[in-house]
């Protein structure tokens, strides 16, 4: 069986380990984490504790050609500042794609490297997902999207055919993206929200329809 280690140990790192564990691909390893303590358990299940291994800079104790990665970090500029930097250190990492065996993909879908697809997802034929991206329970994809590298939805998020999702960008909780609207790099939109109109990258959106509430920072906080 593959390994795998999970970067970071938050709450969305759990999830992932969860999802790991039900699609058995993976033997998942343990966790890495800059804050918490070696050997802190972070998750029990079926009475296995899965703990800290470490720090990125132990991996090349416990690193070797055969074990995947999957980044469990919420923020997406900061899934993507990870993700650079143990890049630089380990350029043959190999970064697992995770798909939720509740999930569902219809016909011609392409999905990049380290993405998660969580439970109740759907995605329809003609789709391109980007890499580090996070689909989040329950989302509905339809088809002939382009969702760009490091974006996210929550859970419930539904977007028409051919949308596009700017690069880092986040659709918040049960937001709604109509057809054919472009959402920039960097944008949040907000939980609820309804978008009808195409939306400025480094931007907050919320409402229905949703209007920009303001610019943004690319690593301002938006969980």
């Amino acid at each position: 069986m593959k390994k795998i280690i999970i970067f970071g140990s938050g709450d969305h790192s759990k999830v992932i380990l969860s999802e790991i564990i039900q699609i058995k691909d993976y033997e998942v390893l343990g966790f890495i984490d800059e804050y918490k303590a070696k050997d802190s358990i972070i998750e029990t299940f079926d009475s296995k504790e899965y703990k800290v291994l470490g720090k990125i800079n132990d991996l090349q104790n416990i690193f070797d050609h055969e074990t995947y990665g999957i980044i469990g970090i919420g923020l997406n500029y900061l899934r993507l500042q990870v993700c650079e930097q143990i890049s630089r250190i380990y350029t043959d990492m190999k970064w697992a794609t995770i798909i939720s065996s509740n999930s569902t993909i219809n016909g011609s879908v392409k999905i990049g490297e380290g993405t998660i697809i969580l439970s109740g997802s759907i995605i329809n034929t003609g789709t391109l997902i980007g890499k580090h991206c996070i689909i989040n329970t329950k989302s509905s994809i339809d088809h002939d999207n382009k969702i760009n590298d490091y974006v996210s939805t929550g859970p419930g998020v539904i977007t028409g055919g051919n949308v596009t999702i700017g690069k880092c960008s986040h659709l918040g909780i049960r937001s709604t993206i109509n057809q054919q609207i472009n959402i920039g790099n960097d944008t949040v939109v907000g939980a609820n929200s309804l978008c009808i109109k195409n939306c400025d990258s480094n931007s907050v959106y919320y409402g229905s329809p949703a209007k920009k509430i303001k610019t943004r920072k690319i690593d301002e906080n938006y969980l």
